[in-house]
């Protein structure tokens, strides 16, 4: 189940350190059940305002599925990036080296530090909307690499998804859609990190207005998956088999495998069936 970090319910800013270069310009507020990260006045360049959650570390791990979402209410303006961020503990927020989901009313990023992009998205559903969205960071374990899914979400509409890519972060360099080269190459697993919330004010000619997004809801997500059976006794136990014609199906385990087949030709449409039965699983 989601352990929601915080809801922002109490009015209070608990547990969020902020960073904004030293400058005084950033500001956390909490207010009407809702969390602002901003900045007070105009930068003037391209800055960036962060809150990372200091009371609780998160590890990606192999075959465990770690999971961040943030609700994004509103940005007071186009180029006010929303950024959720899984960046870990060894590197300062400032560098952004981690795994980042950015999203403004033009672009969707997935960043692993600063101009360092596996993606940058300009076209889709969910294009001109940086209003009651969920947008959710999941990274998962595989072996050496972490596979990193990201998703944008419909707040208003049951959570329909509006946007969803995958890629998977290697230990060797990946190539990138955009930016700098993947240096360092590795993957981020088995590295305790913390869970930031960021506002990225994209100011090419130093034009705009101060920046602040509007968030609520914190979760993460930590889940891992089980085998059920490696196959790797040779014998098939706790599998129950389904046939429509008695004795024409077989299962069989041999060589760390499972072959699920036919004794003969049934010459028509047919199937055979295994249903693992020690344990139910409910959606």
């Amino acid at each position: 189940k989601p352990v929601v970090l915080d809801d922002f319910n109490d009015n209070k800013v608990t547990g969020w350190e902020k960073f904004d270069f030293g400058s005084g310009n950033g500001f956390l507020k909490e207010e009407d059940g809702q969390f602002t990260v901003g900045m007070y006045q105009p930068p003037g360049q391209p800055f960036f305002v962060a809150a990372t959650y200091e009371p609780e570390t998160f590890t990606i791990e192999d075959g465990v599925t770690l999971e961040f979402q943030i609700d994004l209410i509103r940005a007071n303006q186009s180029s006010s990036f929303a950024v959720l961020c899984f960046i870990p503990k060894d590197n300062h927020v400032s560098t952004l080296t981690g795994y980042s989901l950015a999203k403004d009313i033009n672009d969707i990023l997935l960043a692993k530090g600063l101009n360092k992009y596996f993606y940058d998205k300009d076209q889709g559903d969910w294009k001109e909307r940086e209003e009651n969205l969920r947008l959710v960071l999941s990274m998962t374990g595989r072996g050496n690499s972490v596979e990193v899914t990201t998703r944008v979400l419909d707040l208003e509409n049951s959570q329909a998804v509006l946007f969803e890519e995958t890629v998977i972060d290697t230990v060797g360099v990946d190539n990138f859609e955009t930016g700098d080269a993947d240096d360092p190459p590795a993957s981020f697993i088995g590295k305790p990190g913390n869970f930031v919330l960021l506002l990225y004010h994209n100011d090419a000619n130093g034009s705009l207005p101060a920046s602040s997004v509007t968030l609520d809801n914190a979760r993460a997500i930590q889940y891992g998956s089980a085998t059920l059976d490696d196959f790797n006794d040779n014998k098939v136990t706790d599998w129950e088999k389904f046939e429509p014609v008695t004795g024409l199906g077989f299962l069989k385990e041999e060589d760390g495998q499972f072959t699920i087949g036919m004794n003969g030709p049934t010459g028509e449409p047919y199937f055979v069936a295994a249903t693992y039965e020690p344990e139910t699983f409910t959606i």
